[in-house]
């Protein structure tokens, strides 16, 4: 019994730690202009930001729904 407890104590951290790695990074940029005009590092030549979206951390993927489980009423 000790060792399924230990698995599914393993099971839930795994999922809960599962997209700890997300990291989203969009960014939209306007033409350069003779005003505006950024080097990038990879050598690039843009304007300026127009539509940046970054994301962080662990993913929402319940859509904030939760559930509940009950067990013999505890």
């Amino acid at each position: 019994m000790g060792r399924f407890t230990a698995a599914i104590a393993g099971a839930v951290v795994l999922a809960m730690t599962a997209g700890c790695s997300q990291e989203i990074v969009y960014r939209e940029f306007f033409a350069p202009t003779d005003d505006v005009k950024l080097v990038r590092e990879d050598g690039s030549t843009v304007g300026a930001v127009k539509i940046e979206a970054t994301r962080h951390g662990v993913p929402n993927w319940s859509d904030h729904k939760t559930l509940s489980v009950s067990f013999m009423g505890l």
